[in-house]
């Protein structure tokens, strides 16, 4: 019974097929017959467990498809209010109040221009900078189709260019004044996958956690990095990446915080090294398909304003 967690275990017997259930709880699994199961329900289990435990508990954690999907999509304020309101009890209808809340700007009047708006307030940025993000988005969906036709002068190249210099620097700026500990995993994760150098990063580092420090946001670093979505991606992270992450982000954290913090993360690392090449294949498809999946999935003109958040959450600049 000690291959799963508890919240392992309560995913399937409320979503699980089969016997998998039962065998999951076979105190002498084999390693492949675990490897099998972490390949199966590992991105299923993940979105689940990014429901709220209050929604969950509601529906003796047999969560609804349509919370599920709402999930997938990173619809954390769409979440936080049915779990605030149970009287909600429809997705749409949580979306409906959560853009009731939002104040758009005026010269805000594009539908993916006002869901960046939404998304970068619900996340946490500053009204400031949601409105100059929403902004940029907008100019850019004015030469949409001509980006699509390839019918762009070479102005308006430059222009659009400047926009999304413009949009990264805003997402930087407001981050590292107000989330400093989301700018400073951005980072860790882009030195991980060799965009910086070691001798780039580590002076960042060092403002980075002096930043959290002078304004209170050790808490808000641990609960980011115990966040399931984050576990996961640090368990990409490569040693030299980890060592960084404990002996400079948590020199200053209690021991015992930060083997609670890193003992997330091999886990899964390690079960996936025990995978034959064949497990392995299919485990990294299944993981693109629904990636592919959920940014593929058509939303309506409401739900596509809480389509964002994820986005925002993973600093993808790419994607403003």
């Amino acid at each position: 019974m000690g291959n799963f967690s508890g919240d392992f275990l309560d995913y399937l017997a409320a979503k699980g097929e089969g016997n998998d259930f039962y065998l999951a709880q076979s105190p002498d699994l084999k390693d492949e017959e675990i490897a099998r199961l972490t390949a199966k329900y590992s991105y299923k289990y993940e979105v689940w467990l990014s429901v709220p435990g209050i929604i969950r508990q509601r529906y003796g954690n047999d969560v609804p498809q349509e919370i599920l999907d709402a999930a997938a999509r990173g619809e954390v304020q769409t979440l936080r209010e049915m779990e605030q309101h149970p009287e909600i009890k429809r997705v749409e209808d949580a979306r409906a109040a959560v853009a009731e809340k939002y104040s758009m700007p005026a010269d805000i009047i594009n539908d993916m221009a006002a869901a960046v708006f939404i998304a970068a307030a619900s996340a946490g940025y500053s009204l400031h900078a949601a409105h100059e993000l929403a902004q940029q988005r907008q100019f850019r969906e004015s030469l949409r189709d001509k980006a699509l036709n390839n019918t762009m002068t070479d102005e308006e190249k430059q222009a659009w260019r400047e926009s999304r210099i413009k949009t990264r620097d805003i997402i930087k700026k407001d981050l590292m004044e107000n989330q400093p500990e989301k700018y400073l995993l951005h980072l860790l994760a882009k030195y991980n996958r060799g965009h910086i150098s070691k001798d780039d990063l580590m002076p960042q580092v060092a403002d980075l956690v002096q930043r959290i420090e002078t304004n209170g946001r050790q808490d808000k670093l641990l609960n980011l990095l115990k966040n399931q979505r984050v576990s996961r991606r640090m368990q990409h992270f490569k040693p030299e990446t980890l060592d960084i992450l404990s002996s400079s982000v948590l020199a200053k954290v209690p021991q015992d915080e930060r083997d609670n913090i890193l003992s997330r993360i091999p886990r899964k690392a390690k079960i996936f090294e025990n995978m034959s090449d064949e497990q392995k294949s299919k485990f990294l498809s299944q993981e693109m398909r629904q990636a592919n999946s959920n940014v593929q999935r058509t939303l309506s003109s409401d739900s596509i304003r809480e389509n964002m958040p994820s986005v925002m959450r993973q600093q993808n600049v790419r994607s403003m």
